[in-house]
């Protein structure tokens, strides 16, 4: 009786052991599926899930010394539908602390709401120590007012308007002088229509189309409070 109790423990330490080195075996194998060791022998972590720390430096697609600033942009993994967004910096910059790996696809909308996408993907492996550049199709729009007149100017303002307007209310504004307003960022290849009301009531609009490959457009607005000009004084290719 004893001798059949000592084998039938026997038997179940055997089971047991092997239980234990097959459950190790396929947590290696599975840990295992997410590494990929290089030819110099160092091991990735390539698992799409692991949380990351990304900087990106977001700048005008033609003009890579423009940085987008203050806009908000919009991060997509496509094979997830995973999400993230947030607002440039003063620099172009935009941080995220916790962002999974993957390949992203990224959306900004322009000053005036017009939607664009960048030229290409960002794919995130590992922590990245210094920032991705994103170039993304903006260029930084610049509108040059100039009083012709004779006559001092109280309240000069302009409409910029795309998928909606904005209007920019400027100082005063002397007789003969000029100012130089930064107006956003527009879409490459896209038009505009601008539209100027001077101090005596003047209406002039125009419209203007933002070439294909810039990163600066500028505008200049004559005003002689009996007509109004605009023009495209500089352009940037």
């Amino acid at each position: 009786m004893k001798r059949k109790i000592l084998f039938l423990i026997c038997v179940f330490m055997s089971f047991l052991v092997s239980s234990i080195a097959l459950a190790a075996a396929s947590t290696a194998d599975a840990d295992s599926s997410a590494l990929t060791t290089t030819s110099s022998g160092s091991t990735t972590d390539n698992s799409a899930t692991a949380e990351k720390k990304a900087t990106f430096h977001v700048v005008c697609a033609y003009d890579h010394n423009t940085p987008i600033t203050n806009l908000d942009i919009y991060f997509k993994n496509p094979s997830n539908g995973e999400m993230v967004s947030g607002t440039t910096d003063a620099q172009g910059n935009i941080s995220f602390s916790e962002m999974n790996g993957g390949v992203y696809n990224v959306y900004m909308t322009d000053t005036y709401g017009n939607y664009v996408s960048a030229e290409s993907s960002v794919s995130i492996t590992t922590d990245e120590p210094e920032p991705l550049m994103v170039p993304v199709p903006l260029a930084k729009l610049q509108v040059i007012y100039q009083n012709s007149s004779l006559e001092n100017y109280q309240e000069p303002s302009y409409t910029v308007s795309g998928t909606f307007d904005k209007t920019y209310k400027l100082a005063p504004l002397a007789a003969g002088t000029s100012v130089t307003n930064e107006s956003g960022y527009v879409a490459t290849g896209a038009s505009y229509l601008v539209t100027v009301k001077s101090e005596k009531g003047i209406i002039g609009q125009s419209y203007f189309a933002i070439p294909s490959k810039t990163g600066n457009f500028y505008i200049q607005i004559y005003d002689r409070n009996l007509n109004i000009f605009m023009k495209n004084i500089r352009l940037f290719l």
